[in-house]
């Protein structure tokens, strides 16, 4: 069934969660592996000028909206790997955690 499997919402990057506070903190263990890292996350938060953001609002409804196309952005600028911004676990921001979990499942290729 459509949206049921584990990986369902995978991108071809791998896809690490992350609460907002540690994404420069995994990017940078990411990047001193060699592996070309993007940040998933919202507008306010501060990264290095280096690193690419694919913005996802940090309103849940409105990240919705957006995840998955961000999601295939990063696939089309050849990153390794994306850190993903978790927002809070409430309301609609639930449903985008679980979107994100699916995106970071493991595939079977």
């Amino acid at each position: 069934m459509s949206g049921s499997l584990e990986s369902h919402y995978a991108p071809r990057a791998g896809v690490v969660l992350t609460e907002p506070h540690e994404a420069v903190q995994r990017v940078e263990a990411l990047r001193a592996q060699g592996l070309r890292a993007g940040v998933l996350g919202p507008a306010s938060l501060s990264l290095p000028g280096d690193v690419q953001r694919f913005d996802v609002p940090g309103e849940p409804a409105q990240a919705a909206r957006v995840l998955y196309a961000r999601l295939r952005e990063a696939d089309e600028q050849g990153h390794d790997v994306l850190v993903a911004c978790l927002p809070a676990a409430s309301g609609l921001g639930i449903a985008v955690r679980d979107r994100l979990s699916r995106a970071a499942a493991p595939r079977n290729s």
